[in-house]
């Protein structure tokens, strides 16, 4: 997975856009997180553009990690013609959506469940993980892994859950 970051920064960190990330495989474009700088970078993408499908990831509700999704999903939707996977364990996600007024027939909508591994593609596997950053607020890290390596994404967690650390020092993740 040749992951390529659209920003590094933070929500207090403009200058260096918001910490959200993307990779193509098998056709599809997933991105992880969309924060309110996401939208802007990509959109003229050559591989979201050259996708057959786009897949959002979200770890949290918080805009630098959300901001921009309306965006992606009614752009993708009234202009590209494709419907975006959102994924995230908790339906919050789809409620926040409604609050927008994106359209539920604008999008898809697929809940994993945390913890659990869920083959995405037929080689593709995600797993989310709860990790803490905010009282008020459930946030997850992904676990992604093919058949050649796996790469663990997360938002602003305070900690790095314990099976990424072993997973990581046994060489079984490459990349955190």
């Amino acid at each position: 997975m040749d992951l390529k970051f659209l920003g590094s920064g933070s929500a207090f960190n403009p200058a260096m856009e918001n910490s959200n990330a993307y990779f193509s495989y098998g056709g599809k474009f997933y991105l992880l997180d969309c924060g309110e700088s996401a939208f802007g970078r990509m959109w003229n993408n050559e591989a979201y553009i050259d996708c057959e499908e786009v897949f959002a990831l979200i770890t949290h509700l918080h805009a630098d990690h959300v901001g921009s999704l309306g965006s992606l999903i009614s752009y993708s939707y009234y202009v590209t013609g494709k419907k975006v996977t959102v994924v995230h364990p908790l339906e919050t996600i789809v409620q926040l959506l409604d609050l927008l007024g994106i359209d539920r027939q604008c999008y898809r909508f697929k809940k994993l469940m945390a913890g659990e591994t869920s083959i995405i593609d037929e080689n593709l596997r995600i797993k989310a993980l709860p990790v803490e950053h905010v009282e008020n607020m459930k946030c997850f890290g992904y676990l992604l892994s093919d058949n050649s390596e796996a790469v663990y994404f997360s938002g602003d967690a305070r900690e790095v859950p314990d099976e990424i650390v072993e997973g990581l020092k046994d060489g079984l993740i490459s990349r955190v």
